[in-house]
């Protein structure tokens, strides 16, 4: 892990209650002590993200509606057997050496989708801390697409990503659109991404980990 990357993820402190990450609940849990992911906090800390795909503007919606179907995926499956299907673990050991499901396509896509929220996430705090200027967000988005979901992407997906990065909001004007009161500032926004992020690179790892000991992992391209 870079070094500045495993700077970002020791952040500690309180969070604020006057940006979005601050008092967005619920937020992601760490993972519990025998390695597990509960199903149901999960999902519901994830539509939370929705809202901040939402700041970035029309051109986002696709993606924001991407990340919402992988999250009713997974629980359409998990109310089926709430108890069965406590921990994600016990979706994917289940369907193990079987056809992908719909509980496992959500489960795979909404973890990439959740790495580029991630990587976004740290692009964000980096261009802050070194003094980005400039009002372009665009450059945040496509380092983040490339080191996340570019990989899984087909040429068309890939050249409509590329696309929507030309038609954001400014960078002054989405950070704003996290404030929460007239006296949050940048400096909140920023503090709280780098806590809030602490907890959901954790699950990720974990999910990464679980998705690949079952086999999961897919190639297949969106």
């Amino acid at each position: 892990m870079p070094v500045d990357m495993a700077e970002h993820l020791s952040a500690q402190g309180e969070y604020t209650n006057i940006t979005y990450f601050g008092a967005c609940t619920p937020k992601f849990s760490l993972p519990t002590s025998d390695e597990n992911i509960e199903t149901e906090p999960f999902t519901q800390a994830a539509r939370q993200i929705l809202p901040f795909l939402e700041k970035l503007g029309t051109a986002f919606t696709f993606v924001r509606n991407d990340v919402l179907g992988n999250i009713e995926k997974i629980e359409r499956r998990f109310y089926k057997d709430p108890t069965r299907y406590h921990f994600i673990r016990a979706i994917l050991e289940e369907d193990a050496g079987k056809k992908m499901s719909e509980g496992c396509v959500g489960l795979l896509w909404l973890m990439r989708g959740l790495m580029f929220v991630h990587r976004l996430f740290f692009e964000l705090i980096e261009d802050h801390r070194n003094g980005v200027t400039s009002d372009d967000i665009g450059p945040a988005i496509r380092r983040a697409y490339d080191a996340s979901l570019r990989a899984y992407h087909g040429w068309l997906m890939q050249k409509t990503i590329s696309g929507i990065t030309r038609i954001l909001p400014g960078r002054k004007e989405f950070l704003r659109r996290l404030f929460l009161h007239n006296s949050a500032t940048v400096d909140n926004v920023v503090k709280d991404i780098q806590l809030y992020d602490v907890n959901l690179w954790a699950t990720l790892q974990l999910m990464e980990k679980q998705i690949n000991y079952y086999g999961r992992n897919e190639d297949e391209k969106a």
